[in-house]
């Protein structure tokens, strides 16, 4: 997520109730899905840089192991 305040925000409102891990971009989101199998949402900007928000979406659904996980996509 390219917008530091309110991914911090985010963070604040939802670390109560989930397991939170943040990625800059969606080639990291997907080395954190890959190592950590305790996740119950992504949140995912749609532009960000390496790997944007549809892309990483589109791998995330095709993938068995990760495919149930709920995705929310933001975008300006």
């Amino acid at each position: 997520m390219d917008n530091y305040d309110l991914c911090e925000l985010m963070y604040s409102l939802l670390k109560e109730n989930y397991n939170i891990e943040i990625a800059n971009n969606g080639k990291a989101g997907l080395e954190i899905l890959k190592n950590n199998e305790s996740i119950d949402l992504i949140i995912s900007d749609i532009m960000m840089p390496i790997m944007d928000g549809i892309s990483f979406c589109k791998i995330v659904k095709s993938n068995i192991n990760t495919s149930h996980l709920p995705v929310l996509l933001l975008t300006a």
